[in-house]
């Protein structure tokens, strides 16, 4: 919704005395789209035009006694508004005609990292877009360290600024919501790499069309030109094209084999051209993509396929455009789940189905009104199921969470996105002595999903330190649904000043409400508890504002502060909590009498403990979380398309959701001194420590019952500060260049652990639900990763020989070390012993290298490719030891970066 597939142009024509011209022909080409478009200058000199194609123009400027003139190459981007100024020399001076393109937006603050084709194609880069956000993005961080595409079948989760939730990560196609209702953060389709004409990742600085403090990650496909072209390509890396990045140092800490390729294939197939010459345009694509990996310490060749394709069609008529878009992806993971040390029959058969739908028609009303309306239809279906032959209970290492029998669980969930979408935008020139850039807009969006669950025998077992410990009842089979209606409205305006002075603001409403659709009650556990109305109903106003001002006569430099305040998306899952047929479980003491580490009926002892969130209810008062965000930054142009950007960020996020187990409330806690004797497990030595912990009253087990809603709201509170600097050299065929460094820290209270899953303010996790998840709790987060650095470069060397590179560095994780508290009442849990950032996983550095020769044939040409990936064969970690005992002094590695590998390419064009 945010982000455009379109820009603006706009500009003065003087004479050499600065006199304003009117009634200059201003005509624009773009021989790429086969467009064309022609216009005048007022009564002012002023021109202005909305909904321009993004991409390469040519603009011609031609008035009577006056010398004509011709700009090559602009480049608008997407979302710009660029301005051109011209100095036309009477045709009786010697004097030439000039002109002038000011690179920097006086119309905006957003922050963010724009790749057009040639950088998404020409960098190595694994041929994904999570690759792109990992590698090329400015400011982002990753989940993981991805060396050519080893895990390019499964979607990264990332923060766009280190401290943002990857909950609140918005997926746009073309510009409109291709996002998971049900796990927001994530895209309901698998975007296709080879069919990317432009990416634009906006982090910061967002103007009122946004509502999510969370990156919008715009994926805008090509389309059909004027002329006919097409191009096969074919990528492969084979296991002989790898080394081995085992060290005697980490055989010594027990690592003796990392994660590799098998092989992997992916081939692309495309054709673009006119159906009706200048009316109808079509492009369409065929990829695949087949990956077989050799995990380290797992028993199976662990294999995935991807067949993705796309069609495009659009047609042309006088000022409008109405184009058609079809997009679908059929993925396989015969072994879902695999990991180091997870037993194959614990992973899944899964098999993914998306299928995306677009119908959006652009219209340029006047040269400076722009209108369009889009209508997107996305639809998912995910299948996991269990390992043919497979029949044992699914078991569980607690704590250390290593599995055993079969998977824990088969699904087959349907998610729906449907998006309607009006966007206006608007140039209005000298009204109030400054020119106006009015944007303005309505989404009505509804999002639907329904998920089946089933468990082997309905049973899962616990296990501590290899003992049976616990066994889980479910009430599988379940299905739940759940349904939600948003509703935006949002209207920013720009005021431009003769001087450059600017500013902006803005206003967006938004209206949430969230529903659980009719279904028969689960009739497998009796409630004891009134849920009342299960529904989440949120209307917030959202305000922006910003002030651009010039530093720089020419205008060539400035200095951007914006204020926000953001709204968190209303992702589906939350309303599970209130869903009488979630997925619920009964957990009890477990004897086992024939000591088979199998559950044989009549071994279950005490009820201890109720999960999941069938035994949940949502707080009716619940609070949306908003984010207030505060930017500055001092930005320059120079050279030949040189961009300067030092920027700083101050984000403070309130209103976090969690559960609060009102069942069992702080109350039925009785507090107990702990003494941990440290790594070096020697008493009264230097790194013994003190806690108070918990221990649940006997009388109060098996009571849980769990609110959804905003615990400790006036305290807890995340927080984010940032330090950006880049430096951008782009839209050259013989010399591109990036460089960015960002400096992070994001502090705040989130669930016990180190993952994605655990350490981030928008999960829901253990937090508030008994008062040990309270101990050392607050620390930095998961996505902090402190300083972070980027460089890339791509230049044409001797011979013809493309030279490609980027070297990426990620300072280490935070985390924390977990002491094991057993001989509670409740059972063994864990408690961090320190702030996670005290402790950091070892840094991350890898280096990617391209070569490549254009041989030309006449019309066609074939390009030979060779990447290489993690060149310097670093095997640094990217998990390490967590558990307190006398390794963890040691720093072992138990996760590392993959080896270093090569891959072959080979692409013709025609």
């Amino acid at each position: 919704m945010l982000a455009d597939d379109y820009g603006n142009l706009w500009g003065l024509i003087v004479n050499e005395n600065q006199n304003p011209l009117q009634d200059v022909r201003i005509s624009i080409f773009m021989t790429e789209e086969d467009f064309e478009k022609t216009l005048l200058s007022d009564t002012s000199g002023l021109y202005m035009i909305c909904g321009l194609p993004l991409g390469c123009y040519k603009i011609r400027f031609e008035a009577q006694g006056y010398k004509s003139h011709i700009q090559e190459r602009v480049f608008l981007e997407p979302s710009q508004s660029l301005y051109l100024k011209v100095i036309l020399s009477s045709k009786e001076k010697k004097d030439k005609s000039s002109s002038k393109v000011l690179l920097l937006d006086y119309s905006n603050s957003l922050h963010q990292t724009i790749l057009d084709k040639f950088q998404i194609q020409e960098s190595p880069s694994a041929h994904n877009v999570w690759a792109l956000v990992e590698n090329q993005d400015l400011s982002a961080t990753t989940n993981r360290i991805d060396v050519g595409g080893l895990w390019g079948s499964i979607p990264a989760l990332f923060s766009s600024r280190g401290g943002s939730s990857w909950t609140q990560n918005i997926y746009l196609l073309n510009g409109m919501d291709v996002t998971d209702p049900y796990w927001t953060g994530m895209p309901l389709f698998f975007p296709d790499f080879n069919t990317l004409h432009y990416t634009q990742l906006i982090n910061a600085g967002h103007p009122s069309s946004a509502l999510s403090p969370g990156a919008y990650f715009n994926l805008l496909t090509q389309e059909g030109t004027g002329q006919y072209h097409g191009g096969i390509s074919a990528f492969y890396i084979h296991k002989k094209f790898q080394s081995s990045n085992i060290s005697p140092a980490l055989e010594n800490e027990g690592i003796f084999d990392s994660h590799s390729f098998n092989y992997s294939m992916d081939s692309n197939f495309y054709f673009s051209g006119p159906l009706i010459p200048e009316k109808l345009f079509l492009f369409t694509s065929v990829s695949t993509f087949h990956l077989s990996r050799d995990l380290a310490d797992f028993e199976q060749e662990d294999k995935a396929s991807v067949y993705s394709g796309l069609l495009s069609l659009k047609y042309r008529y006088s000022e409008s455009t109405l184009r058609f878009l079809w997009t679908g992806q059929i993925i396989t993971y015969p072994t879902f789940g695999a990991e180091r040390y997870i037993p194959f029959s614990t992973t899944s058969e899964r098999r993914d189905y998306y299928n995306v739908f677009q119908a959006i028609w652009h219209s340029r009303i006047q040269d400076n009104h722009f209108i369009k309306a889009g209508l997107c239809f996305v639809h998912g279906n995910i299948r996991s199921g269990f390992q043919e032959g497979i029949s044992r209970q699914h078991g569980l290492e607690i704590l250390r969470n290593i599995p055993s029998g079969t998977a824990p669980l088969a699904n087959r969930d349907t998610r729906n996105s449907l998006t309607f979408l009006i966007k206006g935008e608007s140039l209005i020139p000298y009204f109030l002595r400054a020119s106006h850039r009015f944007q303005y807009g309505f989404q009505l969006q509804h999002w639907f999903s329904s998920s089946q669950k089933e468990i082997t025998e309905n049973l899962h077992l616990r296990f501590f330190e290899g003992e049976s410990l616990e066994i889980v009842k479910y009430n599988t089979p379940v299905h739940h649904r759940e349904s939600s209606i948003n509703l935006n409205l949002f209207a920013q305006d720009s005021l431009t000043f003769s001087n450059f002075i600017s500013f902006y603001f803005g206003i967006h409403l938004a209206s949430s409400h969230g529903w659980i659709p009719s279904q028969n009650p689960d009739p497998s556990f009796g409630e004891d508890f009134s849920r009342g109305k299960s529904k989440i109903n949120w209307f917030n106003v959202s305000p922006r504002f910003g002030l651009i001002f010039p530093l720089s006569k020419a205008k060539t430099s400035a200095f951007k502060i914006s204020v926000a305040r953001y709204y968190f998306t209303l992702p589906l899952y939350l309303l599970t909590y209130g869903n009488s047929n979630a997925l619920g479980g009964l957990v009890y003491t477990w004897n086992d009498l024939n000591n088979d580490k199998q559950y044989q009926e009549g071994e279950a002892s005490t009820l201890i403990r109720r999960e999941g969130p069938f035994f949940s209810k949502i707080d009716p008062s619940l609070k949306r979380p908003h984010t207030d965000e505060l930017t500055i930054s001092f930005t320059c142009t120079f050279g030949s398309n040189w961009h300067l950007s030092l920027s700083g960020f101050l984000r403070k996020s309130r209103n976090l959701i969690e559960t609060i187990n009102t069942g069992v409330p702080f109350s039925a806690f009785e507090p107990m001194e702990f003494f941990d004797i440290g790594d070096d497990r020697i008493p009264d030595s230097h790194d013994d420590l003190s806690f108070t912990i918990y221990n649940q009253k006997e009388e109060t087990l098996g009571q849980d019952l769990f609110l959804l809603t905003n615990p400790d709201s006036e305290k807890r509170k995340s927080r984010y500060e940032g330090l950006d600097l880049t430096l951008i050299k782009k839209y050259s065929s013989k010399f591109t260049f990036f460089l960015s460094f960002t400096a992070t820290t994001a502090v705040g209270t989130t669930s016990p652990g180190n993952t994605e899953w655990e350490n981030d303010d928008g999960v829901i996790g253990s937090l508030y639900d008994n008062p040990n998840t309270l101990i050392n709790t607050k620390g930095r987060m998961r996505f902090d990763r402190a300083y972070t650095g980027r460089i890339g470069i791509n230049f044409l060397a001797l011979f013809g020989i493309r030279i490609g590179c980027i070297v990426k560095y990620y300072d280490g994780q935070p985390f924390a070390r977990k002491i094991i508290v057993s001989g509670m009442n409740q059972g063994p849990f864990y408690i961090q012993a320190h702030r996670r950032g005290v402790s950091r996983y070892e840094y991350n550095r890898t280096v990617d290298i391209r070569l490549e020769k254009t041989l030309n044939f006449g019309k066609t040409k074939m390009r030979i490719i060779l990447d290489g990936f993690n060149i310097i064969n670093r095997g640094l970690a990217t998990e390490e030891n967590e558990w307190t005992g006398p390794e963890y002094p040691l720093r072992f590695a138990t996760e590392i970066q993959s080896p270093r590998v090569f891959r072959l390419g080979l692409v013709y064009e025609f």
